[in-house]
């Protein structure tokens, strides 16, 4: 693991995220007629999606507000790790923040005022959409191997998303992660993934959904033969689809990561191009593609630190110095 590698993940979070939340709940369609060269750069919000939103360019969502949420408690708590500490901070963002009921998703809200009421957070069996896996990214920043991933996931999650396939796919991703800031290249995401789901297939509540390995694989075949850009996107959106569940999400991530050969800049205009959820494709994919060492621009990274008022120096020091603690 190298430093650099922590600070390209959550910058390549907070970028895709940026990327695109203008687009969010447009369609494909919708997306060319406002741009027809695609997103290729930050754009403010496009209020025709979401009435409320008034975000300036290079503003984040909730994805990567939770993510860094998640470090700051992953670099706190360390191997003690507690998921109601984690909601706790989620819940204080969400009475603090008056752009938080702008963005947030309705797992978290639901695990929030569970919380507040002392209720037993039964929702979370049914929670099937991608709020899991956008904020994962971290895990894989300090767990190492598939036990550690699967057991840390799980806490993560467990008050959020305890649905089979919602933890599945968080843990394919936070492995992904962990793998490729390792070392591993591009080349060895089919194997890992299918080692990743194989190990957490039988976690959480038996939901009824689809296999995920046979809609990756579909997506995958979907990368390999597209010959350019549009036939890709249009093939993927149409196939398996963009929306917010995790049976449409990781498969639909993998292939933007496979088909841009992990290049963070191609993979956030794609996923802010595509349609359906794209702030969230955006955070997760882009996060992969930090992991394997690719990172916007500088003058782009300085953006998304002056919107939002980040240091993703201090992000990353914070997750550096529990990492080392821990190896000693």
């Amino acid at each position: 693991m190298q430093k650099e590698r922590i600070y390209a993940v959550l910058v390549g979070c907070c970028y895709g995220d940026a990327f695109g939340m203008p687009t969010e709940g447009l369609s494909l369609q919708a997306i060319r007629r406002q741009c027809p060269q695609g997103i290729d750069r930050f754009y403010p919000s496009m209020n025709a999606v979401i009435s409320q939103r008034s975000f300036a360019e290079g503003t984040i969502t909730d994805d990567s507000i939770h993510t860094l949420l998640l470090a700051r408690e992953l670099a706190q708590q360390g191997a003690a790790f507690d998921g109601r500490r984690y909601v706790e901070a989620l819940a204080r963002w969400y009475r603090s923040d008056p752009q938080a009921s702008l963005v947030i998703g309705p797992s978290t809200l639901a695990a929030i005022r569970d919380l507040e009421q002392d209720g037993d957070h039964l929702a979370a069996n049914h929670a099937v959409t991608n709020g899991c896996m956008m904020k994962i990214a971290p895990v894989g920043l300090l767990a190492d191997t598939k036990e550690s991933v699967r057991t840390l996931v799980y806490e993560v999650c467990r008050y959020t998303h305890r649905s089979n396939v919602a933890l599945s796919a968080s843990c394919v991703i936070a492995y992904l992660v962990a793998r490729f800031c390792a070392g591993d290249g591009i080349e060895h995401m089919e194997a890992l993934t299918e080692e990743m789901l194989a190990e957490s297939k039988a976690m959480g509540f038996d939901f009824p959904s689809p296999d995920l390995l046979p809609r990756i694989r579909m997506a995958w075949q979907i990368a390999e033969e597209s010959k350019e850009m549009t036939t890709f996107m249009e093939t993927l959106y149409r196939v398996i689809g963009t929306g917010s569940s995790c049976i449409e999400t990781l498969p639909a991530v993998l292939a933007i990561v496979r088909f841009t050969k992990g290049d963070v800049r191609r993979c956030a205009s794609i996923c802010a191009s595509i349609g359906g959820d794209t702030d969230t494709l955006g955070a997760i994919a882009c996060s992969l593609c930090g992991a394997l060492g690719s990172l916007p621009f500088a003058q782009e990274i300085h953006m998304l630190e002056t919107v939002n008022h980040l240091c993703f120096e201090e992000e990353t020091q914070r997750l550096w110095d529990r990492r080392t603690a821990a190896a000693r």
